[in-house]
């Protein structure tokens, strides 16, 4: 899992100063329409001011952020996101003793105008749509960009190939549970029911990583828990699940009506033929005929 070693984010507020819980609740207004970015923001400021520092809000300093935060965005974990969003609203909103320094790297009316946007986005929005529906384009969107960085963290690759095999390959949940490192085989998985994957090559370092392991855990059971933080990563307004993914993997395949075959709804799959869609094969065979 990601770092865990964090404070229950249900902890009583008398570490604190009654000045330190006013930001706090200040802030958390702006995700008050998700209690799991409510609890997950908690957390992340919990950390921060009970072990990272530990100091009350007020006095964090832009040594202190430069301390904390990876300057290196390929190596933060979701609660150095959290961490970060909490420091930069202390700054724009003007709850720091000492803002020196932060001028230098954020720009103050674009980071209010994120939270300003945020906060009538929240006003106006009614949630009509199930929460197991599957992603809208947006939201895909949103998760491939988070996807298309290059991870180093161990846990990150983690989620990315556990994405890949939800998403891309369509191996379900328990299915990926029992995965371990050593069933990687010259670049072949082979799962408990029998089932092959070919395995992209960017995954090989993660998996001999993970057989470095001095742990005996070197699979992939928190499947579920890497899935929910991806879409926090995302900034999903929603918790992203396998059943979400499953469905939104369903709804973006499309059978050819030529040849039966099912491919990704993606242009590079399809060709316009005499006005109807046919895959791309069978495109080239009908334009021989």
């Amino acid at each position: 899992m990601l770092n865990r070693d964090v404070v229950n984010s249900k902890i009583i507020k008398s570490p604190f100063s009654e000045r330190t819980n006013k930001a706090i609740d200040d802030f958390l207004t702006y995700y008050k329409n998700s209690k799991r970015s409510q609890s997950s923001y908690r957390s992340g400021i919990n950390k921060l001011l009970l072990d990272d520092l530990p100091k009350e809000a007020h006095e964090i300093t832009f040594g202190d952020y430069m301390e904390v935060i990876p300057q290196n965005k390929n190596d933060r974990t979701p609660q150095d996101t959290y961490k970060e969003m909490f420091i930069k609203f202390l700054f724009v909103f003007d709850y720091l003793e000492d803002s020196r320094g932060f001028s230098s790297i954020w720009i103050k009316e674009d980071i209010i105008k994120g939270f300003t946007d945020r906060n009538d986005t929240q006003k106006k929005t009614i949630v009509s749509k199930n929460i197991n529906d599957s992603l809208t384009v947006p939201e895909l969107t949103a998760i491939q960009r988070v996807l298309n960085e290059s991870f180093t963290k161990l846990e990150m690759q983690k989620m990315d190939f556990c994405w890949h095999m939800l998403f891309q390959e369509g191996c379900i949940v328990e299915e990926l549970k029992e995965i371990k490192s050593e069933n990687l085989v010259s670049g072949v998985i082979t799962t408990n029911t029998g089932d092959k994957y070919n395995i992209p090559s960017r995954f090989y370092p993660m998996f001999e990583k993970l057989n470095e392991r001095e742990s005996s855990y070197t699979g992939f059971y928190t499947v579920n828990t890497l899935i929910a933080e991806l879409g926090e990563m995302a900034k999903l307004e929603r918790r992203l699940t396998p059943i979400i993914i499953k469905k939104t993997r369903n709804s973006s395949m499309v059978k050819c009506c030529n040849c039966g075959e099912t491919y990704w709804n993606t242009i590079n799959y399809w060709v316009a033929v005499n006005s109807r869609l046919v895959c791309v094969n069978c495109a080239e065979e009908i334009k021989k005929n």
